[in-house]
């Protein structure tokens, strides 16, 4: 069943944030819609000026490393 807010012809567009199930099933529902999606397994970082480039680095690949785990 496809939800009413994507079979509308007014909507051009579909932005969704979530997981990747879901966002394969409102993939195969768009249709021909364009579509802009941020799926799980993302680990946002942001390093301030000041932070130690070391520190940080490791703690990009571990979160990224973590994520990985959890979805295989």
């Amino acid at each position: 069943m496809i939800p009413p807010m994507i079979a509308h012809p007014d909507v051009r567009l579909i932005s969704f944030t979530g997981g990747l199930k879901t966002g394969e099933t409102l993939a195969k529902q768009a249709g021909l819609k364009k579509i802009g999606m941020e799926l799980g397994a993302n680990s946002p970082l942001i390093v301030c000026k000041d932070a130690n480039i070391g520190v940080a680095a490791k703690a990009a690949v571990t979160a990224l490393s973590h994520q990985l785990v959890r979805i295989a």
